[in-house]
């Protein structure tokens, strides 16, 4: 069995999204970034499986975000939304661009952040490494996810209730 399947059989709906018997994802709008591939796909066909009501999608290739879209439409028929968003996390233009579509679809509101777009440097010994991958890395995994961190923080403070 291959890890992302693996994993989308780890993170099938269970008891843990609910307490009380009250969905905890009903209502919400979640973001996942890097949702075109691996675990940020697994985690947004979850979320789907689990009730979150709009799941975006974001990530740097449109046709990948586009098949989970489809398949958390045949997963959920209907009962939850989609919104595919291709986003470079490293620019920052890109990610306003992505809170922009965010604020501008719906209810224009974020109860969510899954920051999970990254990249690896390659395997190689350090004295050999590029710094131009170091820089791709650093970007990708720090720099992203602080932008992303940021426009949410900013989203979900203006909004109420707060996310």
């Amino acid at each position: 069995m291959n890890r992302i399947a693996l994993l989308s059989r780890h993170l099938a709906p269970s008891p843990a999204s609910a307490i009380g018997g009250q969905n905890l994802l009903a209502g919400k709008v979640v973001l996942v970034t890097g949702a075109g591939s691996g675990l940020g796909r697994a985690v947004s066909l979850a979320l789907a499986a689990d009730g979150a009501a709009k799941i975006v999608l974001a990530g740097r290739r449109r046709d990948p975000l586009d098949a989970t879209a489809a398949e958390i439409a045949s997963l959920c028929g209907g009962s939850c939304e989609t919104l595919v968003v291709p986003t470079d996390t490293t620019e920052e233009a890109s990610v306003a661009r992505l809170f922009e579509a965010i604020r501008a679809h719906g209810s224009g509101r974020l109860d969510v952040l899954f920051n999970n777009a990254g990249v690896g440097a390659p395997a190689v010994p350090m004295d050999e490494l590029p710094v131009s991958e170091w820089r791709r890395v650093v970007d990708t995994n720090l720099t992203g996810v602080f932008l992303c961190t940021r426009e949410a923080f900013r989203l979900m403070k203006a909004q109420t209730p707060r996310g």
